[in-house]
């Protein structure tokens, strides 16, 4: 989302005017950083751009920079020596003539925002252009608490950054191979030690509607062991699925095979995707099981 400043119009109650507070202060003190006046006396210059801008003025510079934005990653080969020169440029020696197989590729992004946006907007500077100096110290601070663009925008056009008690990340689960790996979903806060428990569970309980699981049930013991059951045990034991599974669970047993399938469907999706039932013939396809059951 986009980053938060202090000058939005907010409730300053008392819980969060020490925020406010906080994050002036800390904008006040890294004005005066050496790093910080160096970068606009040589790259932003007086006054400093509006925040208005800010879009148009990356933007500009981006068009008026040539060069490689993004690096190459192989391994070293043996005996070669990677040497220094006085300029700061780099050499082998001997020259490396055959990169081998195993070549990894990367880059670097910027990121800020307009104050329109609703998402940060990325772009990929040259390196070692100006855009890049603004990206490696938008970096550096955000040991202030700040987030990289909060940072880039601070730099850029003075303006200054909310430090948050709270900051909350939707970690969305991956989709692969056809799959979505609803398991993996997250939700990740970082939080100030001195934040209440009380507000770290309000807060909490509101990302987790957000997300879509505020009606989450857990499956109870019966449908964590369906879900887990070993498909093939009943046929090293010469007995059918169902039977090796009411011979192992005479407290859960089926009277029919059909249900038993049925259930066993139904709990290894609920298992691994919680709240989640999208992509179920996909699901259903690679747990090798029809999509629908007779009763």
């Amino acid at each position: 989302m986009v980053p938060k400043v202090s000058t939005e119009k907010q409730d300053k109650d008392d819980a969060n005017k020490r925020w406010f507070q906080l994050s002036d202060l800390v904008a006040a003190q890294m004005n005066l950083d050496d790093e910080v006046q160096a970068f606009r006396n040589e790259v932003v210059g007086t006054p400093l751009v509006p925040w208005s801008g800010l879009v148009d003025w990356i933007e500009a510079v981006k068009s008026s920079e040539t060069g490689p934005s993004g690096y190459i990653r192989f391994p070293q080969p043996l005996g070669t020596h990677i040497e220094r020169s006085a300029d700061g440029h780099y050499s082998a020696s001997p020259p490396i003539k055959d990169l081998g197989r195993s070549i990894g590729r990367s880059s670097e992004t910027l990121l800020f925002a307009g104050p329109s946006d609703t998402w940060v907007r990325v772009v990929l500077p040259v390196i070692g252009g100006l855009l890049d100096y603004l990206r490696r110290l938008s970096e550096d601070l955000t040991g202030c608490g700040w987030t990289k663009a909060q940072a880039a925008i601070f730099l850029v056009c003075g303006v200054t950054p909310l430090i948050e008690p709270i900051r909350i990340r939707h970690q969305h689960a991956a989709i692969q191979r056809g799959l979505q790996f609803s398991w993996a979903e997250r939700i990740v806060m970082e939080i100030d030690p001195t934040v209440s428990p009380s507000e770290v569970a309000q807060q909490y309980r509101e990302a987790r509607q957000r997300a879509g699981h505020s009606r989450h049930r857990s499956l109870g013991a019966k449908h964590r062991a369906l879900a887990t059951f070993e498909l093939d045990a009943g046929v090293r034991n010469g007995l059918s699925e169902w039977e090796a599974w009411n011979q192992a669970h005479p407290q859960w047993a089926y009277s029919q095979p059909s249900n038993f399938r049925r259930d066993l469907a139904r709990a290894k999706i609920r298992f691994l995707h919680p709240d989640r039932l999208i992509g179920q013939s996909r699901i259903n396809q690679s747990l090798d099981v029809p999509d629908e059951w007779p009763e």
